[in-house]
Formats: C-alpha cells, structure tokens, sequence
C-alpha cells in the first residue's frame, strides 16, 4: 500500500491542520499516487485517532512522519550536468568495448548482453575452458567471469561492459528520468512499512541504494550536492548500533562493559576466538564477521561460506562468541522461544512481526523462522 505521509500529518498532527477533515480527505485524493489506498489507510488512521489509541510505535510513526513528509516535499538536489556527462562517458566506454572485442572475435553481431551468445563467444570462439554448468549451458555470471579474468583479458572486458551497462541504464537514466523539472530535485518516497522488518524503503527512485566503490560509481554520488555553495552536507551515523542494541537487550554485563569503556568490541571478540593478544587486521575483520553473523542468528555453514572456513571451524567461532557473551545466547532462545509462543516477535517500541515456521519439519524453513525472530527486535 501506498502511504501519503501528508494526510497521515493531518490524522495525527492536530495543530498542524487547516480545515475539517472531510475538506483535507477530498483535497488529498486530488494529488495522491493512489486513491483507493490513500483512502482506505486515512480511514484506518481516523478509527485510530478517534478511538484515540496511545501507542508507542503509533507515536514513533507520528513524530517519523512528519519528517518524511518533508523530506518528500522537499526533495533531494541533483546536479543534472554531471549525471549527463557520465551518461556520455558510459556511452562511449560501452562501446569501446563493443568495438574492441568485435575486433578480437571478428564477430560483430555479438550482444555482450546475451548469456547465451556470450557461451559460444567464450567457450566455442575463443575456445575459454568453462568453470561451471547451469540449465541453459555454461555459467556466464560474474563470479565465473571474474575467476576468468586473472587469465583472459576479455573476460575483464566483459564485467566492465555489464557495469557500465548497469550504471548507464539503472542509475543515470534512471535518476535523470526522476528529476522535477520545476524543483530540480529528485522527490523520493519514502515508506516506514515496506519492509517486514521495519526498515525504512525508498521508492521511486531509490536513494538508498546508490552504488559506491569505482570511478563511475563517485561520479554518481557528486550528482547529489547542496543547491547553494555556501550550503554543505552534514552525515552521522552511529557507531556499532547493532552491537548496542542488542547488549542494550540482552543485559551481558561483558558486552556492555566492553562499550561502556569504549574498548573495541571486534578486537575483544578477537582476542578469545583466536585466543591470543596479538590480533591482526584480518583476524579483527573475520571477528566483526562473527560478531554481526551470531546477531542474525548465522549457522556454522553460513559463516564458513562468508569466512572460507570450515564450517566445523566456524562452529567453533560461534561457541566461543556465547562463551564470550553468554546471556546472549539466553536473550535469542528467550526470543525464538516466545516467538514460537505468541506467533510473532517484537521490537522494544512494540512493532511486531509475524514469523512462521519455527515449528515447519523442513529444517530449512526452520532455521530462517528462527533469524528473522532473532533479528527482528534489533534491526
């Protein structure tokens, strides 16, 4: 369902209105995306407010509203000449390529994009010995290209090809569609109930999911600029919050010790999974791994696969973080146990999720039941 934050201001912003509800309602329909949802959750909101139903998530979506009412009015400024730059750039790289292994082949007619014609290309033109099987023939995916690329240069080719191809097609384009010519700006929707665990979405574009990490990819984030010169952008963003959260909830007097004194928590993990003081950067990074993969309820297998461990290895990591931080361990079976109880689990402001399965036959559908109630009161 489509939510118009603006009319959820009127619901529950009292002192913000001007009219009588029924003359607000007739006005909002006029502009909302969509009518028929608009109206049916204002009508849910109005029962609320009516009944007047104190709530904290209530309240939390009230204050949050507000702000992403204005967000969404206000916009976001991007800067269309740089995107359109890129656009030529991208072009031209695209078909550098094209050309380049058009002269290689001696084959024109190839679509770089065709998964198909890129298995014949590879593997019968250029004679490639292939990695791995699939339905429809050998694997073409990035993982196979990028194994392949340490030794054939087209096959680097080809992962630039399909990354300037995504860039092109799903973030300049993309964005420049969504600019307002009036404004400038890019006017984002932004939604508190999209996803099942209470994160916050974006739509229309999506803002939050802008790509980073190459050339191209900075280039798109200098796009988003304050309008004025004299204007800067300000970022925050807390510091482990995950790891607090759940110290927060689950009361282990290590953990919360360990960032009570600002110690660093990764290299305190560290340091009794490898069980020693002298802890490298690697080892730090493979304990942050541990730390955030137990909080999501990670098994041996899923952490081996992130590790390159064995999962017997990792199933030993995983003990040592419960022997580190033992009323964690009480605090998830608590959760999963009163999960399974109840029917759904719950944040600390009172947002609930329903999660099935925890008592499926098929332990594969148990053992995500079992995350998503262990994750859902800390994301």
């Amino acid at each position: 369902m489509i939510r118009d934050f603006r009319i959820e201001n009127h619901l529950f912003q009292p002192h913000l209105r001007n009219g009588s509800y029924g003359n607000f309602f007739e006005q909002a329909t006029e502009y909302t995306i969509d009518t028929t949802s608009t109206a049916t959750m204002a009508a849910s909101m109005w029962s609320i407010e009516n009944q007047q139903i104190k709530h904290p998530i209530l309240e939390l979506e009230s204050r949050v509203s507000q702000i992403l009412a204005q967000m969404e009015v206000y916009g976001v400024y991007v800067e269309k000449s740089i995107l359109g730059d890129l656009e030529q750039e991208l072009i031209k790289s695209i078909q550098n390529i094209e050309s380049k292994v058009a002269k290689e082949t001696g084959d024109a007619s190839v679509n770089l994009a065709s998964p198909l014609q890129l298995q014949k290309l590879l593997f019968e033109t250029m004679k490639i010995k292939p990695l791995k099987k699939t339905k429809t023939g050998w694997s073409v995916d990035e993982e196979t290209l990028s194994a392949l690329a340490e030794e054939h240069e087209i096959c680097r080719d080809i992962l630039t090809h399909r990354h300037a191809s995504k860039l092109l097609g799903t973030y300049v384009r993309g964005l420049l569609k969504y600019i307002n010519p009036s404004t400038g700006r890019i006017h984002s929707s932004y939604d508190t109930l999209g996803a099942s665990t209470g994160r916050m979405s974006s739509n229309d574009p999506n803002l939050q999911n802008i790509p980073a990490g190459d050339p191209w990819s900075d280039e798109i984030k200098k796009a988003f600029r304050p309008e004025r010169s004299d204007w800067s952008y300000v970022v925050a963003d807390y510091s482990q919050i995950e790891i607090r959260i759940l110290a927060c909830l689950s009361g282990d007097e290590k953990m919360l010790s360990t960032l009570k004194e600002n110690k660093d928590l990764h290299m305190e993990t560290a340091k009794v999974l490898f069980g020693k003081d002298d802890i490298s950067k690697a080892e730090r990074s493979m304990a942050k791994t541990v730390n955030f993969g137990v909080m999501y309820g990670i098994t041996p297998f899923g952490l081996s696969k992130m590790l390159s461990k064995a999962p017997a290895e990792c199933a030993v990591y995983i003990d040592r973080f419960f022997g580190l931080y033992p009323a964690t361990r009480e605090y998830f079976d608590h959760i999963v146990s009163e999960t399974q109880k109840v029917g759904y689990a719950e944040t600390f402001f009172g947002r609930r999720r329903t999660i099935k399965g925890l008592s499926d036959k098929n332990s594969i559908v148990r053992e995500q039941a079992k995350r998503e109630a262990m994750n859902m009161p800390i994301q």
